[in-house]
């Protein structure tokens, strides 16, 4: 079996990223392949390194590809595979004796160790470290192999492994929608860490079960989705409106052929993408009103007043400057096919425009402009949250 499947294509999740997390996984393979050790645990780590492979391939979101490998078990399943190849070698290599629990022991706590020290400076798997440097505290204890297993399973460390700690993804997830100011997200992903440590608090590990709280996510996702879904077309669909009327005004402006907007490879083709506007947005601007009304029983003076509106404005994420929303609201009744904008519109747009004055200052504070500065906006790394959350505790 090829340990590196699914690696033909170009890797989604940052390959640095993933060679960090999974390298040494697969020097383990190796390294068994180099001593020619073959039986079905070897091939169980090879199944679980194909699939740990496949899902790097496949997903584009380093937190996401962690935390899938966690709820999945796939690091326990591996190290539990090799722990009983390991184990098998060493019986082999005694004349097929049972090996001494001093061994086992020691074998058990060179792979937590190995674990633990490839872990515990990695941010993205800061769920699983202190079950791991718990197992390496018991077997560094002086019990003996027997004592080991007994007081990992009493105090839930297999468990607590597999499951691995979701609190600071979940709180991660809270932290970027309360940046953003997405309501509804926020309120989501807060009943979620609401529902993880119900749960959490119910267990004998003292964290959640992933199936368990899978489903517990899924109801509320379930519960959530037709709101922000209704939420986001709202906001899209006025968006396309302020476009159409916008354009149909810019495209009256004298700034108009040298607009990108509608500059072509000839002087003809601009003259005829300027004519274009002017004559299709009216006509467009009917057809969309039309779906805005009847997915969403609103139309554009219902805007002004709509909670997607002032939320976006409060969180500054309205791109046009309140000028030209202004200019907007002055040119859409006359925005009809065969009329054209006021002239003292037509004016005050193109002032704005010579003053370069088109987007709403706010919005280039806390996005940044088109060269990338004057950004105040920024979520930080979930590397940076978790680092933080460490030294806050």
């Amino acid at each position: 079996m090829n340990i590196d499947a699914g690696w033909g294509c170009e890797m989604a999740v940052d390959k640095d990223l993933v060679d960090s997390m999974l390298g040494p996984f697969r020097d383990m393979v190796k390294d068994i392949d180099s001593k020619g050790i073959t039986n079905k645990d070897v091939d169980e780590m090879k199944a679980v390194m194909a699939k740990m492979n496949g899902y790097a391939a496949s997903m584009d979101d380093m937190i996401s590809f962690s935390t899938k490998l966690t709820t999945e078990g796939l690091f326990v399943a591996f190290s539990n595979a090799y722990s009983r190849v390991m184990s098998a070698a060493a019986s082999s290599g005694t004349g097929g004796a049972e090996p001494e629990d001093a061994s086992l022991l020691a074998q058990s706590l060179a792979a937590y160790e190995q674990s633990y020290n490839r872990l515990k400076d990695d941010p993205t798997m800061a769920h699983i470290v202190p079950p791991v440097k718990r197992a390496v505290e018991i077997a560094k204890s002086g019990v003996t192999y027997p004592v080991f297993l007994r007081q990992c399973e009493e105090e839930k460390i297999f468990e607590r492994m597999k499951n691995g700690d979701q609190r600071p993804v979940l709180e991660f997830q809270l932290e970027c929608a309360r940046e953003m100011g997405d309501k509804l997200r926020s309120e989501m992903y807060s009943q979620e860490l609401a529902a993880y440590d119900r749960l959490s608090a119910a267990s004998p590990c003292g964290q959640a079960d992933n199936l368990a709280f899978e489903l517990a996510r899924k109801r509320i996702e379930h519960e959530f989705e037709p709101m922000i879904a209704e939420w986001d077309s709202i906001i899209e669909q006025w968006e396309k409106l302020h476009w159409l009327v916008i354009d149909w005004l810019d495209a009256h402006c004298s700034f108009a052929p040298y607009d990108q907007r509608w500059v072509g490879m000839t002087p003809a083709i601009t003259q005829y993408n300027i004519r274009r506007t002017k004559e299709k947005n009216p006509a467009r601007l009917v057809v969309r009103e039309r779906i805005f009304r009847d997915y969403h029983g609103l139309g554009w003076n219902d805007v002004w007043t709509h909670p997607t509106w002032i939320q976006e404005q409060a969180e500054s994420r309205v791109w046009f400057a309140d000028e030209c929303i202004d200019l907007m609201k002055r040119v859409y009744p006359v925005c009809r096919p065969g009329s054209k904008p006021p002239s003292d519109c037509i004016a005050a747009e193109e002032a704005i425009h010579a003053a370069k004055k088109w987007r709403n200052p706010k919005n280039i504070a806390r996005f940044g402009d088109e060269a990338g500065a004057g950004s105040g906006y920024r979520i930080r790394s979930f590397e940076e949250f978790v680092k933080a959350r460490r030294e806050k505790r």
